[in-house]
This record gives structure tokens, C-alpha cells and sequence, in this order.
């Protein structure tokens, strides 16, 4: 194999298991940081507020499971890792960006915010029954398909209160009035930091 070791198999309802801990930790709790990296479990940490896959599977060459290849094993937690990140931000959420920042509505959002971490919480404990009741061979891909469905509006809001979307800045004490999302996959208070 011109030198190089094979990778090291580990067990997919393993893997899936250490996901599901990894997003009820995130979900739960915050992540105390100070500074240096701290570790959720076997594979994944968080660092400078952004959740990442420990380097030893992330590369891609080194851990692989029955039916993935170390590279897939690798895409699929990268990806999760991110809805993670999403997850941290929001469920952590002690602030909004300067322009945004009116207490009243800053309570609005955060209110909302927590419905929303809530609801994913709930769902997960459901997909996580309906998957630990069945395991399929490649039980990691629709596991990672079935999360980024599940986190589309724990998604949506984190970009929005990024202040990646443009929204015109609160002008006195008045709290603006809220227009419903179109979609409905995020709620009406927080429908104002996406347009």
C-alpha cells in the first residue's frame, strides 16, 4: 500500500452516538472556553466559538468506519460540526450586534431563540430513537441528512443574527414591528434580521 497504514475502523453507532452527545451538550449548556480548546468528546471540540473535528479523523486518512471511507467519515462530521457551531451561537446568545441592540427586542429574540434550541432538542431525541430502533449500513449518511434538515432554521437564524442580512437599525425606544417569514421556518421576530 506504498507505506501507508491502513485507517483505523471505528463503530458507526459509536460515531452517531458521540454526535448525539455532542449536540445535547451544546444544546444544554454553555461551553466554557477561556481561551483554549475545549474538548466535547472523543471527536469533536470547540475553539475560538467554532466547533471542529478532532484532526485526527478530519484528515481524512486516518479513521474510517465499515461501510465509509476515512474521507466521507470526514465530510459528514465537518458538516455536522457546523450545524453545531450553529447550535453554540444560539444557544449561547448574550448579545446582538450593536446596531440591532434594543433590549426589548433583544428579549424578543433571545425568547425565541430558545424555542427554537427547544424544538431541535425535541426532534433530535426523536431521530435519535427512530435511529438507535434500526441500524442501517450507512446509518451516519442519513443520520447527517436527517440533522441538516432538522437545523435549517437553527441555521437560518445564526446567519441572521450574524448581521449577515441587512436590516435597517432601531431608531429610539420604538421596538419595530416583526413581519412573519415567508417560509415560516423562522419566527416572526427574528424574520426581521433576514431580510
Amino acid at each position: 500500500d506504498g507505506g501507508r497504514r491502513r485507517p483505523f475502523l471505528v463503530r458507526e453507532p459509536w460515531v452517531v452516538e458521540e454526535i448525539f452527545t455532542a449536540c445535547y451538550v451544546l444544546s444544554a449548556a454553555p461551553v466554557e472556553e477561556k481561551g483554549s480548546i475545549v474538548c466535547l468528546n472523543t471527536l469533536f471540540h470547540v475553539s475560538d466559538g467554532v466547533v471542529g473535528v478532532h484532526a485526527a479523523v478530519s484528515r481524512g486518512d486516518t479513521v474510517a468506519c465499515a461501510h465509509l471511507s476515512p474521507k466521507a467519515l470526514s465530510l459528514a462530521l465537518v458538516s455536522i460540526a457546523g450545524i453545531m457551531t450553529d447550535l453554540k451561537e444560539l444557544s449561547t446568545l448574550s448579545y446582538l450586534p450593536a446596531r440591532y441592540d434594543h433590549h426589548r427586542c433583544f428579549l424578543a429574540v433571545q425568547a425565541e431563540v430558545h424555542s427554537l434550541v427547544r424544538k431541535f432538542t425535541a426532534e433530535l431525541e426523536a431521530i435519535e430513537e427512530a435511529f438507535s430502533t434500526s441500524e442501517v449500513a450507512c446509518s451516519l449518511v442519513a443520520i447527517t441528512c436527517a440533522l441538516k434538515r432538522l437545523a435549517k432554521p437553527i441555521t437560518e437564524a445564526s446567519v441572521a443574527l450574524r448581521g449577515d442580512a441587512p436590516w435597517p437599525p432601531v431608531s429610539g425606544s420604538a421596538v419595530p414591528r416583526a413581519p412573519r417569514s415567508p417560509t415560516g421556518s423562522i419566527g416572526p421576530t427574528l424574520a426581521l434580521y433576514s431580510r
